[in-house]
């Protein structure tokens, strides 16, 4: 039987650290399902960048409180070999020049990070991510052999288990 890994973005950790239902609760369902969460290289350094530079000291402190938190919340973080991360700015560059996909580089970057390490679903909020063409993604990911991985909100997930489970 595979792992099921499912990587988490920074504003879905974020949530977590100011105790959020739906995303604690979507680390519930992980658990439940013996899925690891991750947390990619991307997404490790917006919490850092926060941490240290964000201009609102609440802000600073969730995402201080994150990072300090992410064993104790089960976290894997990842990190890349050269090769990986190579192929992590190829597949970005091309997903970002295709109009029909993403344009945000770093959000581009953090669903592809997440596919390199063999996540099938990214935890966010980010619309610009939870709006793309799905169907685009997916090929343009399969093209470079990655995962293709799904976004979702931990509020679907926790709906979708809970639909399921009833």
């Amino acid at each position: 039987m595979s792992k099921l890994f499912i990587a988490l973005d920074a504003d879905t950790l974020l949530a977590i650290a100011q105790g959020a239902d739906k995303a604690e609760g979507a680390i519930d369902v992980i658990t439940t399902l013996r899925g690891f969460p991750v947390v990619t290289p991307s997404v490790l350094q917006e919490l850092q960048d926060a941490a240290e530079n964000d201009s609102v000291p609440e802000d600073r402190h969730w995402a201080q409180l994150a990072l300090t938190s992410l064993t104790t919340w089960g976290m894997v973080s990842t990190e890349l070999d050269q090769v990986q991360r190579d192929i992590v700015e190829i597949t970005t560059s091309k997903i970002v020049g295709n109009a029909d996909l993403l344009d945000c580089r770093q959000s581009t970057r953090i669903i592809v990070e997440a596919a390199m390490v063999g996540c099938r679903l990214l935890l966010t909020y980010r619309g610009e991510v939870l709006s793309v063409d799905y169907r685009a993604l997916k090929l343009a990911l399969l093209q470079a052999d990655l995962t293709d991985c799904i976004s979702v909100t931990p509020d679907m997930l926790v709906e979708f288990f809970h639909e399921e489970t009833a």
